[in-house]
């Protein structure tokens, strides 16, 4: 299993966001339909970053913190801030199968959030935040 996200992206043109193939992957479309009742599937993205999915991207993250290395200076870090800076993106984040009841997370607290799920034991994060 893996780490998932879906973006509501109202600005869909930024180049990390992929439009993910919902027919191939069910439980993806089951989640979006969960976390955006009614939005057509055209409307939501994943992202990927030079070919890094979701858990490379958040596995690189910890690893370069377990080196010493700051959570800001990682690409997951750098994809996240991008993204406050297009208003009304809601953004989805879990690990395998289990979308429900994501905690909402304000974008000031966001980064402490991501950076404490990177850091524990398990490396997964749960949780939603709007920009």
């Amino acid at each position: 299993m893996s780490n998932q996200i879906l973006i509501l992206a109202e600005h869909g043109d930024q180049d990390c966001f992929v439009l993910p193939n919902f027919n191939s992957n069910l439980m993806l479309a089951n989640a979006a339909r969960y976390h955006f009742p009614g939005v057509k599937f055209d409307s939501l993205r994943t992202f990927s970053f030079n070919g890094l999915s979701v858990d490379d991207l958040i596995l690189d993250a910890r690893k370069a913190m377990l080196s010493g290395q700051t959570f800001q200076n990682s690409i997951l870090y750098g994809i996240l801030d991008k993204l406050k800076y297009f208003p009304g993106n809601k953004i989805a984040i879990w690990y395998a199968s289990d979308f429900f009841d994501l905690p909402i997370v304000s974008l000031e607290k966001l980064p402490d959030a991501i950076l404490e799920s990177v850091l524990s034991e398990t490396c997964e994060i749960y949780l939603q935040f709007q920009t």
